[in-house]
C-alpha cells in the first residue's frame, strides 16, 4: 500500500508540476512549453514513469498477480525504450549536467 500512495503522490505533484512551471498538461495537444526542473525533475528524468511504476509494484505485490508483473515488464521496457525520447529531453540533459 506504501508504494501505490507513493507513486500516485508522485504524479499528483508531477502533474501539478506540468501545470504550474511548464504551462501545460500530460496531453500531447497541450505539452509543458517550459522545461520543469524543479522537485523530482531536479533528480529524475522521467519521475511520472517512476510513480506509475511504484504503482505497478506495489499493485503486483499486494494482488501476487502473474498478469500484472506481466504489465509492469512491459510498461518497465518500453519507458526505457531510448526510440520514445521527447526533445526537451536534450534540454533536460544541458540543464542537469549545469547543476
Amino acid at each position: 500500500a506504501l508504494l501505490i500512495a507513493g507513486g500516485v503522490a508522485m504524479l499528483a505533484w508531477t502533474i501539478r508540476l506540468f501545470a504550474r512551471e511548464g504551462e501545460g498538461t500530460l496531453s500531447p495537444q497541450d505539452p509543458p512549453r517550459t522545461l520543469v526542473v524543479h522537485g523530482p525533475y531536479r533528480h529524475v528524468r522521467h519521475p511520472m514513469f517512476s510513480g506509475v511504476l511504484a504503482i505497478l509494484v506495489g499493485e503486483t505485490i499486494a494482488t501476487r498477480s502473474l498478469s500484472l508483473l506481466a504489465w509492469l515488464v512491459v510498461f518497465a521496457r518500453s519507458a526505457s525504450d531510448p526510440s520514445s525520447e521527447h526533445p526537451m529531453s536534450r534540454a533536460h540533459d544541458r540543464t542537469a549536467c549545469n547543476n
